[in-house]
């Protein structure tokens, strides 16, 4: 199935499991560039072992976006690594 996007920029919190982490990998499967984000790092690095089995340009951060301040920083993140 071809969604078109081929070279769009995706972020996905719950990144690291469960349906964030299928989303995620479906998103990059699909050839978006994908900023995965979640609680644990130990989840996201699992998680861009696989992702850059799709192609480059893949990110994470780990974040607890309760925290102040914490979805600005993941914004900011992804503008800069993307």
């Amino acid at each position: 199935m071809d969604l078109g996007l081929a070279g769009k920029v995706a972020l996905v919190t719950g990144a690291g499991g469960g349906i964030g982490r299928a989303v995620t990998l479906a998103l990059a499967q699909e050839g978006a560039q994908v900023a995965g984000a979640s609680l644990k790092q130990a989840e996201l690095d699992s998680l861009l072992v696989e992702l850059r089995k799709t192609g480059a340009g893949h990110t994470s951060l780990t974040v607890d976006l309760a925290e102040d301040g914490a979805p600005g920083r993941l914004v900011k993140h992804v503008q800069r690594e993307m």
